[in-house]
């Protein structure tokens, strides 16, 4: 887990996550995602989509709680990366502003790393990577067996 240069925050339904901000090229509102029907592909349990970021096409995980409403999309600053479809986006946090949780539970879902506290006190949240796009054939396409990526998580406060 980098702190270099803090993490940004952001919301799924009623759980919040936090990334490395070194990850984060931008953070757009979604107006259009093109879902890929039929396509079968997949990652942590969700379908992967596309979104235009100025005529490029960026895979991204459309994690809304609420798929008709528009959300908040963090780009992926590499081209292996897939971008995140949130709620919103909540805070960019310096560094040192959250600190990793020593009372992490003994099972986190596959795609936490950690769970981070605020400094000062406050809810605490999964720290998660950008997903790496994976070749064809991967297995990282099947269906995931845990809790995919934006289900609804509850993290001890």
């Amino acid at each position: 887990m980098s702190d270099v240069g803090g993490h940004l925050t952001f919301e799924v339904g009623r759980t919040s996550f936090a990334v490395d901000v070194a990850d984060v090229m931008e953070v757009l509102r979604a107006s259009e995602v093109r879902r890929l029907p039929g396509s079968g592909r997949t990652l942590s349990g969700r379908e992967l989509c596309l979104v235009d970021v100025r005529g490029a096409s960026v895979p991204v995980l459309d994690l809304r709680s609420e798929p008709t409403v528009v959300g908040d999309l963090i780009v992926p600053r590499y081209e292996d990366q897939v971008g995140l479809l949130v709620d919103r986006v909540t805070s960019v946090q310096r560094p040192g502003a959250l600190i990793l949780d020593p009372a992490t539970g003994p099972a986190l879902p596959s795609y936490a790393s950690a769970v981070l506290r605020p400094a000062e006190g406050g809810t605490p949240m999964l720290l998660v990577d950008l997903p790496r796009v994976p070749a064809i054939g991967d297995p990282a396409y099947e269906p995931a067996t845990g809790p995919a990526l934006g289900s609804s998580v509850l993290v001890q406060s």
